[in-house]
């Protein structure tokens, strides 16, 4: 019972009566969440490998039933919290996009919404998640050169691409050149524009190049 306790992090045992009272009493545990006293019941172990992880304790919850919106959780090899699953999902929603290899489309993810994204955090934070292939699309380059390949992940795996994104882009970007500006925050192919035409008039040469092919080629 103690060790349970230790598990549930900042639960409290609601037990009254004396020693033997406790022995037949059907134990409950109370866990803060969402403003509320959320009531959670030792039911049985979990499997002791797997998804959940080694040593982990199924819990219920006994007020919703809830486990997307419920914000205590079960000790997992990597901490990534629900609401940041859910966040990169309103981001992705906001981008729309195209359905991957799945053929599954924003309209059809949100039919299971809860389902979905708990799927996603439980495999990201037990580390078994593994990403599904992407949707070649061919797209003709803007010069007429030949086609360029757009891949098209799946919904499920722009959001856990998200979920990674918002957690290490801010350690990473500190350490891009300020002349980078793809890709980054707070940033755009405009602010290139306005810094090159700013730096064509102090230079009266300017020096361009490309590496023809540079992502086919890499491997």
């Amino acid at each position: 019972m103690q060790a349970f306790a230790r598990n549930c992090g900042n639960q409290t045992l609601d037990a009254k009566g004396d020693a033997e009272a406790a022995k037949t009493a059907r134990p409950e545990y109370r866990c803060q969440g969402l403003g509320r006293t959320d009531l959670y019941e030792r039911r049985r172990p979990c499997n002791r490998a797997g998804a959940k992880g080694s040593d982990q304790v199924c819990r219920i919850d006994g007020t919703t039933g809830n486990r997307m919106m419920t914000t205590v959780t079960t000790s997992k090899p990597f901490h990534i919290d629900k609401k940041r699953v859910y966040e990169a999902y309103k981001a992705v929603r906001s981008n729309r996009g195209a359905a991957g290899v799945d053929g599954q489309t924003l309209e059809q993810f949100d039919e299971d919404l809860r389902g979905n994204l708990y799927k996603i955090w439980n495999r990201m934070s037990s580390g078994s998640y593994l990403p599904p292939p992407v949707r070649a699309v061919s797209i003709p380059k803007k010069n007429g050169g030949g086609e360029r390949i757009l891949g098209v992940p799946t919904v499920g795996d722009r959001i856990a691409q998200m979920v990674v994104k918002q957690l290490i882009e801010a350690d990473l970007d500190s350490i891009f050149l300020p002349d980078s500006y793809g890709y980054r925050p707070r940033k755009s192919a405009l602010d290139a524009v306005g810094i090159t035409r700013k730096r064509c008039w102090k230079y009266d040469w300017v020096l361009e190049f490309d590496i023809r092919g540079l992502l086919d080629a890499v491997s």
